[in-house]
């Protein structure tokens, strides 16, 4: 069995992860396309007609 791993310290991420195990083959994960800019503020904006409820601070079983 193989792996190969090539992790981006900048990102947190690998960018490449193989693995070769003659059982189940070959996998790799690759990120091809990926930009360091920040992204878009409306890519965060709820969609119409969605609500946002916030259930912090209630306790399972509680009854609230």
């Amino acid at each position: 069995m193989e792996r190969e791993y090539w992790f981006s310290q900048q990102l947190g991420i690998n960018l490449l992860s193989k693995r070769i195990d003659p059982r189940f083959g070959t996998q790799t994960f690759t990120i091809n396309e990926i930009s360091i800019s920040e992204p878009e503020a409306q890519l965060f904006d709820i969609p119409k007609g969605f609500t946002v409820v916030d259930h912090r601070g209630k306790v399972a079983g509680a009854g609230h």
